[in-house]
Formats: C-alpha cells, structure tokens, sequence
C-alpha cells in the first residue's frame, strides 16, 4: 500500500515530537526539569558577634548555604563562621577573642538550650578578658536563634564551667550561659524570649532570677534571698525540648505558653503545658508567675 507526501510529512513531525519528549526524560509531555541542586537547600542569614575597636559586641550577618533548614545546622552554620573569625575587609575594626584552631565537635539543641561541643583548643587561653570575650561571644551568637536562650559548653564531649571541670585555667565557673536583662537586646526582645531567658537563670544565682521577675513574682517571694530556686529548678527549669504554642499581648501584660512532653521529678507529664504571665517593666518582659 502506498503513501501521499503528505501522509509521510506529518509521519515524521509525529516521530520528532516523540523523540524530543523522550530526551526530556519520560516523553510523558512534562517540560522539561529545571537544573539539578548544587547541593544544598538554600540559603539563610545567621548573626554572629565580634568585638570592635572599642571592645563593644557587635553583630555582623553573615549569610550561609545549608543542606536542610533546622535549627541545628543554622547555630552550626553561625558557630562555624563564628571560628572563622572576622573577614579580610573587616579586619581593621573588627576582631575576636576565641582562639584559633577552635574546632566545632558537635550541636545540639534541646529548647531552650543550646549544647556546643568544642575542640581542647578552647580551652588554650589565659587572661580574664579574653576568657569572658569568647564566652560573651559564643552566647551571644547562639543565643540569636529563637530556639535557644541558654549555652551549655562542651570540651572534647565534657561539659565545662562546672565545679567539676572549671573553664580554662583561669578557672571559670558558669555550668550554663545567657544575656543578661539588661540593654537594647532585652527591651526589644519578645515576651517568649524574655521568659525562656528566665528558665535558663534558675539556679543559685538569686539575683539573676530576680532581674527576671514582675512585681507579683517580686511580692510573692519578699526578696532574692527567699527565692526556693531548687525546687523552681525542678518545676519550670526542668522544661526541655518544648513549643511556643501561643503569645498573646495586651498592652503591657502578655501570656506565653510552652507545650511538650516532660518530666517532673521522675514523673512524666506528657502534652503538658504551662501558661506564664508576663508583664512589661522599664521596656523588658518579665516573668509574673502562671497566667490567670
């Protein structure tokens, strides 16, 4: 049986498109795909601290590729960039304390805590300043992700800043690490913020905790001294890997609750939950016992 020429024309512009489709990968009519990944997600913006010329914290953005977006690999991004020190061009206004060779070992973060693992080169540094400078450098770079409001030091997998393991040779004792309540930072902090920090402070240092409270906080305990923090630190300091589930403001009076699995002296509480009154004093949230 025989062909007209135009038979045979419209025969071959068929087996071009089919051809065509199947070097797209599938000849399924799908465009074709965009370029692979270069092998990471994206990128994202983190904060780390330098000091400059006038020995002031500054924060400096710097940004970063991450394979996967967690908070994880965004405070294991800033502590890397943060060992790097201060670029070529930054150089002359800008320098850090932390010593070189510093490796990063591990991260970890069980909110509201940060746990970082470091080489023995943390460690190799004497002088009170440069001490307090690389502490005040980690925290505070750390400390910039919502997730984490506390810094736990680790050297070569053991913690440090303890009685145990006194921090450097200058003898440091910290156990944990976090901002004050005090400057720009907490006035422009939020009310969940502000309370996590006050989770982190509970512990032997009464005075810390107390720059922390509200007025009914500050009635109900009479002064610092009054402060049962042991058995605080049993109840809301034992708050770990939770959620900021609601942050409710009213002018200057918020509710932040936590939600999460936990456990009190031995007990567990699952899908617990905890709704602290939080109240604004001298521009700073502070922590104003439970939420009526």
């Amino acid at each position: 049986m025989g062909f007209n020429k135009k038979t045979v024309l419209i025969a071959l512009v068929i087996s071009l498109l089919v051809l065509g489709a199947g070097c797209w990968g599938g000849g399924d009519g799908e465009t074709p795909p965009d370029d692979p990944p270069n092998g990471s997600a994206g990128t994202a913006e983190v904060t780390v601290y330098f000091f400059n010329g006038e020995g002031e914290l500054v924060p400096v953005v710097r940004e970063v590729a991450l394979d996967e977006d967690t908070p994880e690999n965004r405070l294991r991004a800033a502590v890397d960039e943060l060992l790097k020190g201060p670029a070529a061009e930054e150089a002359d206004r800008l320098y850090s304390q932390i010593p070189e060779n510093v490796e990063l070992l591990g991260v970890e973060i069980s909110r509201p805590y940060a746990t970082l693992d470091f080489s023995a080169e943390l460690e190799q540094m004497g002088g009170t300043t440069r001490v307090f400078g690389t502490l005040d450098q980690l925290t505070w770079t750390a400390t910039t992700l919502d997730e984490v409001s506390g810094l736990i030091l680790e050297v070569e997998g053991e913690r440090v800043g303890t009685d145990e393991h006194l921090f450097t040779g200058e003898g440091v004792l910290f156990d944990r690490l976090y901002r004050p309540a005090a400057g720009d930072w907490a006035r422009e902090a939020s009310p969940a913020k502000c309370l996590e920090t006050f989770l982190v402070t509970i512990g032997p240092n009464v005075e810390e905790m107390w720059s922390w409270m509200g007025p009914r906080a500050r009635e109900l305990y009479g002064t610092p001294e009054n402060i049962d923090w042991t058995a605080l630190a049993e109840d809301l300091g034992s708050w770990r890997d939770y959620e900021v589930v609601e942050e409710i403001i009213r002018d200057d009076v918020a509710t932040v609750t936590i939600k999460g699995d936990r456990v009190v002296e031995g007990t567990p509480e699952p899908d617990a939950a905890y709704p602290a009154r939080m109240v604004r004093e001298d521009g700073i949230w502070k922590w104003d016992l439970r939420a009526d």
